[in-house]
């Protein structure tokens, strides 16, 4: 097996790695949208 550029290693990473990370944010991002949207509808429920 040869061994890869470790430039090369390094933008495959990359590459891989901003994906995931947009990913997991737009995660966080509709499970708090939900949370406040649920929050919003009980509040003006209770009060």
């Amino acid at each position: 097996m040869a061994k890869k550029h470790p430039v090369l290693e390094g933008i495959e990473a990359i590459f891989i790695g901003i994906p995931l990370m947009l990913i997991s944010l737009a995660v966080i991002v509709l499970g708090l949208w939900f949370v406040w949207e649920i929050l919003k509808f009980v509040i003006t429920d209770f009060f």
